[in-house]
């Protein structure tokens, strides 16, 4: 099962939507990241093995530039950035069966309320 770690451009409150959906999930904040640049987050994700949750698109910069298939950027787009909006795209997520570890594994994800788009790894990329 996925590990998901909520970064500080989100609520720390939609934590507990991944928690009662049965997900670990640590948020930034907890897990002493808070303020650090996100190469650093990035890499605490790499070694503890958690997908990235984030609405900074920065995130995705990193994973086309350094990080392609090696980490999970789960990307969640609104134009309302409230914790309902982006509570509504995870239960969208969960109910499509996307939050799953083959699915998310080493993939960039970017999803709305109304859309799930999978970006290409490396290895999905050589086999095309």
């Amino acid at each position: 099962m996925p590990k998901f770690l909520i970064d500080e451009s989100l609520s720390p409150r939609l934590a507990s939507v991944f928690q009662k959906l049965g997900y670990k999930t640590n948020t930034v904040r907890e897990s002493g990241l808070r303020g650090l640049p996100d190469e650093t987050i990035v890499r605490w994700a790499k070694n503890n093995k958690y997908c990235i949750v984030t609405n900074d698109q920065d995130f995705g910069t990193i994973y086309y530039l350094k990080e392609r298939g090696v980490i999970s950027v789960l990307l969640l787009k609104s134009k309302l950035q409230g914790v309902p909006s982006f509570r509504r795209i995870i239960h969208y997520l969960y109910k499509s069966q996307t939050l799953t570890e083959e699915y998310l594994s080493g993939a960039l994800i970017v999803a709305t309320e109304y859309s799930i788009r999978r970006h290409p790894t490396l290895e999905s990329d050589e086999s095309s």
